[in-house]
Order: C-alpha cells, then structure tokens, then sequence
C-alpha cells in the first residue's frame, strides 16, 4: 500500500525488516546518525508501549491492561525477530508497566540492569553483538545523564524566561537535542572501533527527523493494520502516513 522508499522505510520501522532500502538511502541514515529510527528499538517500544498501555487500561482495567500492554509487547518483540534491541526495550517496558500496576517508582538503571542479565542469560555471547552493545551504552547514558542535564537546561532557560515558556523551551531542546547528543556521545567509542568514523551531522540531522517520528510510527501501524482488515481501507489510510515518512526520507537524504 506504499509506494518506495517509503514501503522500505515503514517496513524497517514498522516490523524490522531493512532488506527492502536501498543501498544509497541505507548509506544516508548512517551518515547522518538516523539509523536508529530504521530499526525497532527502545524509542519504537516506547511509543508502541504507551498507546497500547492507553487503550488496554482504559478498557480493561489496570491490572488486565498491563496484562494484556506485556503479553503484546512480547508478542511483537518475536514477531519482529527477536533481536537484543528490541527484547531489552521490550522486558524494560514491561517492568515499567508492572512499576505503575503496584504504584511504585520505576528505577530505569535497575530495570536495564535486569534486562541485560536476563538476556544475557537467555544468550551468553550477547555482549559481543554490536546491536547489544549500542543498545545498552545508549540507553545507560540516558539513564545516567539525561535527568541531570534536563534539570539543568530547565533551571538555566526558567531563570531567563517566564517559567512555563522556559520549561516549554528546555522540554523541547532536551527532547530533540540533547538526548539525541547523549546517547551519541555514549556509543561514539563503538562507531569509531566498529565503523573507522564519525559524522557530526546527526547534531543537524536528529532535530529535524525525531519530531515526526511519531506521526510516522502511529499512522503506518494504523495503516498496516487497516490494510489487514481491508486492502482499499489501507490504501485509504496510508495517504495519512505517506506525508510523513516521504518527509523523513527527504530530510534524511
């Protein structure tokens, strides 16, 4: 229901199938820093998990929802392949789910921690694949340094503007700047090892692409899933989709 490259680019996203993009554009998203938003990983988790979590506790109840927000999130881990990306972004969701079930305060350090020893236990040579090793350093960045580098982005604009514009400002900077910055900054050790080089466009790259990569997620997987109901209604829906992920594309490119 999609035209190329775009049918490539919602397939990597939407099911972690990357055999379908074209060497050139392949090449694009690893210049600019962007290949993470290709394959499913802990910012493809979160956005599934928190629509899932939405509709299954409003419907279902707290417990049953959660129930039901875990069994899927595992479900599509496998039915995505199963790779140590996506399975720790899975089993970290999880454990948020249940943190908010029994109204406790989810540690993120302790439930990487725990994910990363499940996995490794389930598979000893882990830590030697690059997928893992990405995966855990960026995400343990982010766990380490986010909240204090957020807390001070939002004290230095509050102190400088009207409290709420200042927080709306220092929100937006983190979200699409610096968290992007951090999680680069863990993994560019690996890039040099693994890849012999470094490119500084993902610091102009990432603020423009992650903003609609939500837009992206939730009007393709409505599209895919309309098309499994009804071919024409998924040719429909996928008019909503398209704008987006031609745009990623663009800006990418």
């Amino acid at each position: 229901i999609f035209p190329a490259p775009e049918d490539a680019l919602l397939r990597g996203i939407l099911l972690g199938d990357e055999s379908g993009i074209s060497p050139k554009l392949e090449d694009a998203y690893r210049r600019t820093g962007t290949s993470h938003i290709i394959a499913i990983s802990g910012f493809n988790m979160a956005v599934l998990a928190g629509l899932v979590s939405l509709f299954f506790t409003r419907y279902f109840g707290t417990k049953r929802g959660a129930l039901a927000t875990i069994i899927l999130l595992l479900a599509y881990s496998f039915l995505v392949g199963g790779s140590a990306p996506v399975l720790r972004a899975a089993f970290m969701g999880a454990f948020a789910v249940i943190a908010g079930v029994i109204a406790r305060k989810g540690n993120t350090l302790n439930s990487l921690g725990l994910s990363a020893v499940v996995l490794v236990l389930i598979d000893p040579h882990l830590p030697w694949d690059i997928g893992f090793q990405f995966s855990f350093l960026s995400t343990l960045g982010l766990v380490l340094f986010a909240g204090p580098i957020q807390l001070r982005v939002t004290d230095w604009f509050t102190a400088r503007f009207e409290e709420r514009k200042g927080t709306i400002l220092a929100s937006a900077i983190s979200e699409f700047l610096l968290l992007t910055l951090i999680a680069q900054a863990m993994v560019l050790p690996l890039s040099i090892w693994h890849f012999h080089q470094v490119s500084w466009l993902f610091l102009l790259a990432n603020p423009l692409v992650l903003p609609i990569q939500p837009a992206v997620m939730i009007l393709g997987l409505l599209a895919m899933s309309g098309g499994m109901l009804s071919l024409p209604l998924g040719r429909a829906l996928a008019w909503l989709a398209l704008p987006w992920a031609a745009l990623t594309n663009f800006l990418v490119s």
